[in-house]
């Protein structure tokens, strides 16, 4: 099938199913994921769909999905890399974390006896750390916006502002080379910026199937972050692209074992 019969075919689909992910189009098509993102973008391009988390919608459709919804998506490519990140953590760390389902995995597998500190406008983060009482958690306070879960407005950022902390976890929405690093919620994006500027390490942390996403609201570039976190679907061209900005990869492998032996040892 060529290229233009098979986008017109996706976007009658997406325009039936109202959401797809990418993994079902290159299934349905017997094509490669990259094949079918590379179909999404010429259909962004055109002003037909909008690229989301691992799939597409229809143009102008909301896409800051709740988090019940996002949570479920990927989920293994979030625990690898929710388990890579946890290897990172140094004793007394005081530790950003934005919000996202990505970092509800970080917060999973945060080491609670290594004195840490998290500080977070994240709602989710907040409930799994709850369950986690050796680890000193810092709530940003101000308005509460239900979608996504998380804490908004100059109380945020100012408090931000009057902090400096060793590690930055932080996510987005979309990322690539041309594009940088994207997110569907403007505020948030403010929120992002600023944690990664008060922290002494700033780690990006996000999943392959978000790559070349590009959501509303650019907020930073690679060059802004010191190490991306990613895992081991990505495509090995792209890594090196990444790479050649300056920023360190770290590679979480989606093996259990090799990632758990890891975690093991540089936390027994």
């Amino acid at each position: 099938m060529i290229a233009e019969v098979r986008q017109k075919t996706i976007l009658d689909y997406i325009l039936t199913k109202e959401e797809v992910s990418v993994q079902e189009l290159s299934t349905m098509f017997g094509v490669s994921e990259m094949t079918i993102r590379r179909d999404l973008v010429k259909l962004e391009q055109l002003g037909l769909v909008r690229r989301t988390y691992g799939g597409a919608i229809p143009a102008g459709q909301n896409t800051d999905v709740p988090v019940d919804v996002r949570s479920s998506e990927n989920q293994h490519l979030k625990t690898a890399l929710g388990k890579l990140c946890a290897t990172l953590v140094a004793p007394g760390d005081t530790i950003f974390m934005d919000a996202g389902t990505t970092m509800m995995e970080v917060a999973r597998h945060l080491p609670e006896d290594l004195g840490i500190t998290v500080v977070t406008n994240a709602i989710p983060v907040v409930n799994v750390l709850v369950n986690k009482p050796g680890i000193e958690v810092l709530v940003l306070g101000g308005p509460l916006q239900h979608t996504p879960q998380l804490t908004i407005g100059s109380a945020v950022t100012e408090t931000i502002k009057s902090l400096h902390v060793n590690r930055s976890f932080i996510t987005a929405t979309g990322f690539s080379v041309q594009h940088g690093l994207t997110d569907a919620n403007i505020q948030q994006s403010e929120v992002k910026r600023l944690m990664a500027q008060s922290s002494k390490i700033r780690t990006l942390v996000i999943d392959s199937s978000k790559y070349d996403v590009r959501a509303f609201n650019r907020f930073a570039e690679f060059t802004d972050f010191d190490q991306l976190v990613v895992d081991d679907h990505l495509d090995s061209e792209v890594i090196s692209q990444i790479k050649a900005t300056g920023i360190e990869v770290i590679i979480a492998p989606t093996t259990d074992t090799l990632l758990d032996r890891l975690h093991e040892t540089l936390h027994k």
